[in-house]
């Protein structure tokens, strides 16, 4: 499978499209007129797959946000291979991992979705390493998405991919964390979805 081709420039929506309706925990208020409409590319429900994952999210096939992730750690996975044999810490080989998937990146997986970049990361309270992929909404708001309603929606497909994704086989058996992070066309933080082999 081939990567997407970079996106050249900034991606500049013609008219925000509003994908989900505000959540509850979101202030309907402060939308614009028109906010709470669903989209032509989301508006018609999704028929679910055999394994009761939905078939499209948000208007983007859920395979397609699925595939991307995979297609861009194939060009990478390499790095792990290489790294096994050298006396190195393992946090020293996950940098190498994301600095050589970032080189595939940003990456556009739908008029609505792109991949920015991966970074790697230490959990605080548990000091231990973390692989987060960044995402960015190139159409939506904050108040746009509905998180209850997406992370519902996305959780399942993500944890199948990390269970069942070969080139993730050396990730898992040293019980790395994906961190999948989801921010608006303007950069503000929407929510993360976290994916560890407990979820299992």
């Amino acid at each position: 499978m081939k990567p997407n081709p970079k996106p050249t420039g900034k991606y500049v929506a013609k008219k925000p499209t509003d994908l989900d309706s505000p959540g509850e925990n979101q202030k309907s208020s402060s939308a614009k007129p028109g906010a709470g409409r669903t989209a032509a590319a989301a508006g018609r429900k999704a028929k679910p797959t055999s394994g009761g994952i939905p078939a499209q999210i948000a208007g983007i096939p859920t395979m397609r946000i699925v595939s991307a992730v995979a297609t861009i750690l194939i060009g990478a996975v390499v790095v792990l291979g290489v790294h096994w044999y050298r006396t190195v810490t393992y946090n020293e080989t996950l940098q190498v991992f994301s600095k050589t998937m970032n080189k595939a990146l940003p990456q556009k997986i739908d008029d609505h979705l792109r991949i920015e970049e991966t970074v790697v990361g230490r959990d605080e309270k548990t000091g231990r390493d973390y692989l987060a992929y960044k995402y960015a909404y190139t159409d939506l708001v904050a108040r746009q998405v509905n998180i209850e309603k997406r992370v519902k929606e996305l959780r399942a497909p993500l944890i199948k991919q990390y269970k069942e994704q070969k080139n993730m086989e050396d990730l898992r058996e040293h019980n790395i964390e994906i961190r999948h992070k989801y921010y608006d066309k303007n950069g503000e933080f929407i929510h993360t979805i976290a994916i560890s082999p407990k979820d299992f």
